[in-house]
């Protein structure tokens, strides 16, 4: 009888530990500077993300700023890709963050008060990071 309450026991852990469902950070998302807004969204089993809006979208001409690399408008540019929802580690990790024309990796995580803790790093050198607070959108 102990022998398969145990088993019970360890099972439920496991069950719970690995059937949690993913955090809701599905939305838009405004940068902790208050500089641009992200709207995350689903792609199959991973997370992206795309710029839905910049404070500065337009240079002294009027013209719409353009990625150096792809020269396509910084608004609707995809800048996440490929996060993954971690439930042992409650954190959405291996993503990889386009910034300015370089790739870094990184990893994001729903706070408790409902912000976004964002984490970015050169990919090998994890100790060289930088973490931001992302407030979601109000519908």
């Amino acid at each position: 009888m102990i022998k398969t309450l145990f088993i019970f026991f360890i099972l439920s852990f496991v069950v719970n530990a690995y059937g949690q469902s993913m955090p809701d950070v599905l939305g838009v998302w405004c940068s902790g500077k208050k500089d641009c807004k992200v709207q995350l969204y689903q792609n199959g089993k991973t997370i992206e993300g795309k710029v839905v809006w910049l404070l500065e979208d337009r240079d002294e001409d009027g013209k719409l700023l353009l990625d150096h690399r792809s020269n396509q408008p910084l608004v609707g540019l995809k800048i996440l890709w490929d996060a993954i929802y971690n439930p042992a580690t409650d954190y959405f990790e291996n993503g990889i963050a386009y910034v300015k024309g370089h790739e870094f990796c990184g990893k994001f995580k729903l706070n408790d008060d409902g912000t976004l803790s964002v984490t970015g790093y050169i990919c090998s050198l994890k100790f060289l990071h930088k973490t931001d607070t992302w407030t979601r959108e109000k519908n």
